[in-house]
């Protein structure tokens, strides 16, 4: 198919297919991480590091570091569900023209 220089529908809609995958995958990572899934997690770490630690003057500020959830932008987050969205609705539109004729 890479090589053979012809562009066929069902291949369009292969690739489309793959990057609509990557970005809902993407979408559905960024949802998760700001719905606070990671904080916990993150915070616990930091606070075994922080009494593990031997140098305790680095680690005090651990508690005034961001977490995760804090981290994402929301336009940026609102762009990939856009993106994402979009990419899916072409290639449901895309099947639809493939099986119907």
């Amino acid at each position: 198919m890479i090589g053979s220089g012809r562009i066929s529908l069902e291949g369009y809609i292969d690739a489309i297919f793959s990057l609509s995958l990557l970005y809902i995958m993407f979408a559905l990572f960024l949802f998760i991480l700001r719905g606070r899934f990671f904080d916990g997690v993150t915070y616990g770490f930091r606070r075994f590091i922080h009494r593990m630690g031997k140098n305790k003057d680095l680690l005090d500020e651990f508690e005034k570091k961001p977490l995760p959830s804090d981290m994402i932008n929301m336009n940026f987050y609102k762009a990939i569900v856009y993106q994402a969205t979009l990419t899916a609705i072409v290639v449901g539109s895309l099947l639809c023209l493939y099986y119907l004729f």
